[in-house]
């Protein structure tokens, strides 16, 4: 009978720290894309807000799968954090601009 082979603790925790950046990463990534999507659309605000959340949901699916796609964690969070930011900085801009 073979021993297992064990896994090494960096492969482990490469893991583990993907596994956080596609549900937190993912999370907060969906949150400011529907936020941005919710004010960027002309329309009624209740439409405009529907239509956000929907695509939220498609954006933390491909979130979610990109983070397992990447060569390592760290460009993972690199690259959440990245868009997050942006996505943020520009809905904060677009609901000050629309703001009376």
């Amino acid at each position: 009978m073979k021993k297992p082979v064990s896994v090494p603790l960096g492969y482990r925790l490469g893991v583990f720290s993907r596994c956080l950046a596609a549900s937190l990463g993912g999370y907060a990534l969906a949150s400011a894309g529907s936020a941005f999507i919710g004010v960027a659309l002309p329309g009624s605000k209740a439409s405009a807000a529907v239509l956000g959340m929907m695509l939220g949901f498609v954006l933390y699916l491909v979130a979610v799968l990109w983070v397992f796609a990447c060569r390592s964690a760290g460009k993972a969070w690199l690259g959440l954090g990245v868009a997050t930011l942006l996505l943020g900085a520009a809905d904060l801009a677009l609901y000050r601009i629309n703001t009376p």
